[in-house]
């Protein structure tokens, strides 16, 4: 989970007149390649907030576990190819939902994983098996890669508000 906090947010929601949920935590799935019709009204509300206070300057800060983020990476990245071995194709972008689906705890593709992290003598919980099947460095580098987008993602979606990026930290 990636969270953006804006901070000190009760002091500058009450000098603004607003609900202080407007500059709370914003969680983001690690899956979605956009930022989420929730957070973007959010965003929409804090870039409204900070057009109407000029001199406000917004620090953005990712909390990210990148061990949690690169177990969940790694299992997805596994499920799609075990849904592609399965189906013989990889999944559309329409597909990611049944990819999702796949329980962490069905027989054949625990079989599958299985398979994999025998020969490199991977031990652990499926996640971790899941994390040395597809390369500790190769999960890391994705981790770091979305979190980079995701910072470029709502650094954009403010510009495009009228919010200059001299503004955002």
């Amino acid at each position: 989970m990636v969270k953006i906090v804006a901070a000190p947010f009760a002091l500058i929601a009450k000098s603004l007149g607003k609900n202080s949920d407007i500059f709370a935590d914003i969680k983001y799935d690690i899956r979605p390649q956009g930022l989420g019709s929730e957070a973007a009204d959010r965003l929409n509300k804090v870039a409204d907030a900070m057009k109407e206070k000029p001199e406000l300057v917004l620090t953005l800060q990712q909390s990210v576990d990148i061990g949690e983020n690169m177990k969940a990476y790694a299992l997805f990245n596994v499920k799609r190819d075990y849904f592609e071995q399965e189906n013989g194709r990889k999944p559309s972008l329409d597909e990611f939902e049944d990819v999702l689906k796949i329980k962490n705890t069905d027989a054949k593709f625990v079989d599958y994983v299985n398979s994999k992290a025998e020969p490199l003598h991977a031990v652990g919980d499926i996640s971790q098996k899941c994390v040395a099947i597809c390369g500790p460095e190769v999960v890391e580098a994705q981790v770091k890669s979305n979190i980079e987008r995701r910072y470029q993602s709502v650094v954009n979606h403010f510009t495009t508000q009228g919010i200059p990026a001299s503004r955002l930290k």
